[in-house]
């Protein structure tokens, strides 16, 4: 609310209507005449708006301003002098809080007029219509529409008028509560033209007239004719012209409307009737009497008609057109002026004269105002950090007197604005109170010579959140002051400028080292830096110069270990260690060591707490007792393990990582030692810094952990961990292909579970299947003369025997490009050449995987290191011809599986680790992983209890064997099955060649024994022949398979129902849905979560020479980062290892 002293000037429109130029108007648009005769059809002209009037001016008003005698902080206002209409109180008191407002504005200027709306021109007369003797006339013309009338624009505003302030120099503080307004008044709205108005409409003309008439008569042959060779007498002449004229007026009276002529009506106008009928009849060559010629007829010789010719009339259609329509009358005409709004008016003057305490008067023009530009801010102890619990300073407050006079005399009181999360005020007696610099001269600028304290507040669960792992304590909060007027007890405007603190402790820690995974038993450290972000120096208590304290608290599980002191005979869970000296901006490695016991639980995760305390900022220095704060915790886990030691009875592998739990990995140990009764072995891949294996010969380079696991099972749990400061890595990407190609080859099955990164399995499963040793032209050198074939069916007939001895091997073969026709010299033929032969090798050996390519004649280069004359001939006839070069890869009888799926296990009640049980569908994983040779040895054995193992080995072996046959249809050779039933070594060799998982079951020591086949090997049998049977090519394989199923004697004497198939489903379904169920997993966990190198390199395929050398470049870069890898976690370990011996668990379980 506001107190008002006003002199403004009056409105225009009130002008207007008090000096009676306004009167209350009617309708503006033009009266329309009715029923009157009118000069014109024309319509009348709309009427023009009047000049909208300006508004008056402001008025004058002079005051004089005092503190009030009657209240504490009110203001006395008395009038000096006025000119107005207006009349504004003698005297008035301004109460506590109320602004005073002065006002000489000048009136708003009146609202522009509308023009009024033009009339609308009276419509034509219609025309009358056409007769047969005269035309219609046209309608007349619709009369014009009225012009519009003109609109007026707004009028202008008044001029603002003048204020005059008096007074005293102390009381210029009393300005800040007043404000005055001399604006000139607003302009008024503009008005509107009127509309002109609409034409007429034009009259109709009359309607036209159509009719008929006879113009004239025609002759026409008879049989009454007179001819130039008729004798009769006149009697019958007479006769035949009487009856002639009989039948003419007969035929007239008859037929007379038929006989008009199809032509158009002729149009009439005017008197011209009887002429249009005459010229009608000499056109159709009428006559306008029914007379006849005399003589004969043209019938009969004779030039004209004659008294026996009939006549006809003939009749002619007449019209007078319609009258024409009257034309619209045009629309009045339309004022485009534009319209403006009014002026506004001059803006008035303000004038304050201040009397000085020698009554000289000095004159303003505009009040004092201030307004906060800038301040700083210092902390306590000058360290350059603002931390919780210290108090700050708000130095050097500068303002700018934005005004027209200076500021005023008094005092003016500066403190913080309010309490805030972190800043809270401190009282007045204790530093929290400056004040503004006095009498600032207009446009100038001044700062404070004291200083405002604020204190920051503590740290607390409402302001801060609690220390947590590596979060280093950072809080902001936004500074900000006012000033308060004396007397008037208000706070002054535009204090708006705020600062931003950063709130924080003056040293931290940071660049913690450490390895992620330790092994039982192992000494390992932590290093970290104490950092000091101040700029003045930290560190012990006592130094020569008074620093502040700093302290370290290590705190470490006692179920996993002790740390170790700064001397190594000192051990415990809890090392409290004081930081040296540390200069500004500078930082301090320090480390700690720490020992892990060997009866430390694998796998599981433990913490290590680092606490960094430093000396209060409000110590007392005369007190013997340190007083410190947490500025920051800081947490690193780190994971138990054993370290790996080759069992050599272990059948499994298993690789774990960082991310690997104590549950998940007890939970397979315990099925497979204990359920499936098998040995394993363990190696944490980032504990033992990759997938390599130092040699007991110091001399000898180091060799991969599988190596040893030949015909068994490695299972990998891939997840992505960090590694070593060089990224996040899974553990197939630590794999050399070369190592997973030589274990999958030698028989072993791998299985990678939890598959984190998709293409990495993808990336490691191509090279290995597909070992490409070297470039094609390097590869080409080293070629083998054996490995040289002359057609496929050589190269098809060796890889053959190759697969029946046992000794196949990824290898490079070569056979001579076809020569060219001479007559297709120019078209480079051989890269059809190798799509025809991978063609070819796809259709004769669909289960095995080659890459082929080709080298041509510019691409060949000879072998440099051939000597002999042999040599160099054989070489020459492979430069010249070019080459088909084929590598052959690992088959598909290599299982290398991933499982998008991590282990999973059931939920139990009890957390333990040693309650810890894998789910069926993690149990199924792991069976499937064990090697098809074993799975088969362990269905005829049958040594397992209970239905779930037996079941679980069948399905999967159903499902490797499922994998081949499918395989045998990707070919399109007919004859590729086409074997003597009765030839049964034959059909064994077709067996281990193509489907050597089925051979391998028909051909164990328990299938030629006369003991009836367990069921579990009957129920992969039913599958396999359910299989075969649907097989929409190579059908007779499913005769074959029953020829040596029934020549073993195990299963001789089976019969048909024995190895019947019970589902309707096709066999591929069927197995899924029974190992989905049997899991209790859903399909899609199988059909799409699961990936197997089949899948990955599904057949064999050709590529370019430059595809293969890119194939080759990429496993070279993938082996080269894997080394790389390696040789850094070494240097890693190596550094952070602690080198000499531990001592006994149970020694270190007695220290504290």
């Amino acid at each position: 609310m506001a107190t008002i002293f006003s002199v403004n000037g009056e409105d225009g429109a009130t002008l207007a209507r008090s000096s009676g130029i306004r009167l209350v108007q009617g309708d503006s648009q033009a009266l329309v005449l009715r029923n009157q005769e009118l000069a014109t059809r024309n319509g009348q002209p709309g009427r023009n708006a009047p000049q909208a009037l300006r508004g008056g001016p402001g008025g004058t008003l002079a005051v004089q301003l005092s503190e009030s005698n009657l209240s504490q902080g009110a203001i006395r206002v008395e009038r000096v002098e006025y000119r107005s209409a207006q009349h504004p109180p003698q005297n008035a008191e301004v109460p506590v809080g109320r602004d005073l407002n002065l006002t000489a504005i000048g009136g708003t200027g009146e609202s522009g007029h509308n023009g009024g709306d033009g009339q609308r021109g009276q419509d034509g007369v219609d025309g009358t219509g056409a007769t047969k003797a005269s035309d219609a006339t046209n309608g007349t013309n619709g009369g014009r529409g009225g012009d519009a009338g003109r609109g007026s624009s707004g009028g202008d505003g008044g001029p603002g008028g003048a204020i005059h302030i008096i007074v005293h120099e102390n009381n210029t503080h009393l300005l800040m509560a007043v404000s005055c307004d001399v604006r000139g008044g607003q302009g008024g709205i503009p008005g509107e033209h009127g509309e002109p108005g609409a034409g007429g409409s034009g009259g109709k003309g009359g309607q036209g007239w159509k009719w008929d008439e006879i113009v004239g008569y025609t002759p026409y042959c008879t049989d009454s004719c007179i001819k130039s060779t008729d004798h009769a007498s006149n009697s019958t002449t007479l006769a035949r012209m009487g009856t002639n004229l009989n039948a003419a007026g007969s035929h007239l009276n008859a037929s007379s409307r038929a006989l008009i002529a199809r032509t158009g009506a002729l149009t009439v106008s005017g008197n011209n009737l009887q002429n249009m009928i005459a010229q009608t009849a000499i056109r159709y060559n009428a006559t306008r009497q029914p007379r006849r010629g005399e003589g004969y007829c043209k019938c009969g010789g004779g030039t004209g008609s004659c008294a026996g010719c009939g006549v006809k009339p003939v009749i002619k259609w007449f019209q007078r057109q319609p009258g024409l329509d009257g034309k619209e009358g045009e629309k009045g005409t339309s004022i485009t002026t534009p319209l403006a709004a009014g002026q506004q008016g001059e803006g008035g003057t303000v004038s304050i004269a201040v009397i000085s305490g020698d009554g000289s008067t000095q004159a303003y023009s505009a009040p004092w105002s201030l307004e906060l530009v800038d301040f700083e801010v210092e902390d306590e102890n000058g360290d350059g950090v603002f931390e919780p619990g210290e108090h700050v300073f708000i130095r050097r407050i500068k303002v700018r007197n934005v005004g027209g006079m200076p500021s005023p005399t008094c005092r003016i009181p500066v403190t913080l604005a309010n309490d805030s999360e972190w800043f809270g005020s401190v009282p007045a007696h204790q530093g929290g109170l400056a004040y503004l610099p006095t009498s600032v001269p207009a446009g100038e600028s001044a700062s404070t010579e004291g200083s405002i304290k604020v204190r920051i507040k503590e740290r607390t669960r409402g302001n801060s959140k609690p220390a947590s792992l590596a979060t280093r304590f950072l809080a902001k909060d936004t500074l900000n002051i006012r000033a308060d007027m004396p007397w008037l007890d208000r706070r002054m405007p535009s204090f708006d400028f705020t600062k931003e603190i950063e709130i924080s402790y003056p040293c931290g820690l940071g660049g913690f080292e450490f390895l992620s995974t330790i092994a039982q038993g192992a000494v390992s450290r932590v290093q970290y830096k104490v950092q000091n972000l101040s700029t003045c120096p930290l560190g012990e208590r006592g130094a020569t110069v008074p620093v502040r304290a700093v302290e370290v608290r290590a705190t470490f599980p006692a179920d996993y270990g002790r740390l170790i002191g700064e001397e190594e005979e000192e051990e415990g869970v809890e090392v409290i260690r004081a930081v040296p000296c540390t200069r500004p901006k500078d930082s301090l490695s320090l480390q700690q060591q720490f020992r892990i016991l060997s009866s430390a639980r694998s796998h599981t995760h433990f913490p290590i707490t680092f606490e960094l305390y430093l000396e209060s900022p409000n110590q007392d220095a005369t007190s013997e007792t340190l007083e410190t704060i947490l500025v920051e915790r800081h947490t690193v886990r780190l994971q138990v393990t054993n370290t790996y030691v080759h069992t050599p009875n272990a059948k499994v592998l298993l690789i774990t990582n960082p991310k690997t739990t104590e549950r998940q990995s007890q939970a397979i140990q315990h099925f497979i030692r204990n359920t499936l009764r098998m040995e394993m072995d363990l190696c944490n891949a980032h504990q033992n810094g990759g997938l390599l294996r130092s040699a007991e010969d110091v001399f000898a380079e180091p060799y991969p952990i599988t190596a040893p696991y030949r015909e068994k099972t490695i299972i990998v749990l891939d997840d992505t961990f960090e590694f070593f400061g060089t990224g996040d890595r899974t553990v197939s990407q630590l794999f050399d292909p070369r190592w997973l190609s030589e274990i999958s080859r030698s028989g072993t099955s791998s299985s990678f579970i939890g598959c984190d990164h998709e293409n990495a399995f993808d990336m490691i499963v191509r090279a290995a299947v597909l070992p490409l040793p070297l470039k094609l032209e390097e590869a080409v050198k080293q070629l083998k003369k054996a490995r040289t074939f002359s057609s496929p069916h050589e190269l098809v007939d060796s890889i053959k025997q190759e697969k029946q001895f046992g000794s196949a091997r990824p290898e490079l073969s070569a056979i001579p490009l076809k020569q060219q026709k001479w007559y297709r010299f120019g078209r480079d033929k051989s890269d059809k050449q190798a799509k025809a032969l991978a063609t070819a090798l796809r259709n004769h050996l669909p289960n095995e995987r080659f890459l082929v390519t080709c080298m041509g004649q510019k691409q060949r280069v000879p072998n440099r290191n051939s000597t002999s004359a042999t040599d160099t001939s054989d070489e020459q006839m492979r430069s010249n011809d070019g080459l088909l070069v084929v590598l052959t890869g690992l088959d598909h009888h290599r299982p290398v599986w991933s499982t998008e799926s991590s282990v999973s296990l059931m939920a139990v009640s009890d957390d333990s680790p040693n309650r810890a049980r894998l789910d069926d569908f993690g149990k199924y994983n792991i069976i499937s992983a064990l090697p098809v040779h074993e799975r088969i040895s362990l269905l005829w054995k049958n040594p397992y209890s209970g239905n779930f193992i037996p079941e679980a080995m069948t399905l999967s072996v159903v499902r490797d064997l499922f994998q081949q046959m499918t395989g045998l249809m990707d070919s399109a050779y007919k004859r590729l099955v086409c074997l003597d039933e009765n030839d049964i070594e034959a059909i064994q060799a077709f067996l281990k060649v193509h489907l050597p998982y089925l051979g391998h079951i028909l051909n164990t020591p328990e299938a030629k024994q006369a003991v009836s086949a367990p069921e579990p090997v009957l129920e992969v049998l039913r599958w396999t022949l359910a299989f075969t049977a649907s097989m929409k090519r190579h059908r007779r394989l499913d005769g074959l398979i029953r020829v040596i199923v029934k020549h073993r004697p195990s299963t001789r004497n089976l019969n048909v129902v024995a190895l019947s198939f019970d589902s309707a489903m096709r066999p591929s379904n069927a197995l899924i849905q029974r190992i989905a169920q049997l899991t209790r997993t859903p399909e899609n966990y199988f059909t799409k979560g699961q990936r197997s190198a089949s899948q990955v390199v599904p057949r064999t395929r050709h590529c370019t020479p430059r595809e293969w050398d890119s194939l080759v470049r990429s496993a070279r870069e993938w082996r080269d980062r894997v080394q790389d890898d390696m040789d850094y976690a070494q240097k890693e370990l190596g550094r952070m290892l602690v080198d000499f011996t531990p001592p006994e668990a149970a020694e270190l379980s007695t220290g504290q």
